[in-house]
């Protein structure tokens, strides 16, 4: 499966108008470790990973496994937090929808995490040899 952060950071730093170590400069970053993820010679750790996504208001697993496009940087993303019913006025379908949606995000999220796990492993497992 490809992974696409290089290939988003270096959108983000087209579209937002960022050099490579402004983009750095956002998450504690040298120019150098953007330069590694953007030419794909490493990975940021998840950590970063989830301050990019939070700064830029994107899916985790947009991020990783899309190339990002304009739209995507311009829609908000809206998770739903749904713990109990909003108010007397949602019928019980709606609510089930919402749960269910709930759940699917829940779902990729722990597929991305798995992946980024697997990556993770990879790339030390090459470090070491």
């Amino acid at each position: 499966m490809k992974i696409f952060i290089g290939l988003n950071i270096r959108y983000l730093c087209k579209v937002k108008k960022l050099s490579q170590k402004d983009f750095g400069s956002l998450f504690g970053l040298t120019y150098s470790n953007v330069s590694s993820y953007v030419n794909e010679r490493a990975f940021p750790g998840y950590d970063i990973t989830i301050k990019i996504c939070d700064y830029f208001d994107l899916a985790l697993d947009d991020f990783v496994r899309k190339p990002l496009n304009s739209q995507q940087l311009s829609q908000a993303r809206m998770v739903s937090r749904v713990e109990e019913p909003v108010s007397e006025y949602v019928k019980p379908s709606v609510y089930e929808d919402l749960l269910s949606e709930k759940e699917r995000t829940i779902r990729t999220m722990e597929e991305t995490l798995s992946v980024y796990r697997e990556m993770f492993e990879r790339s030390k497992q090459e470090a070491k040899g």
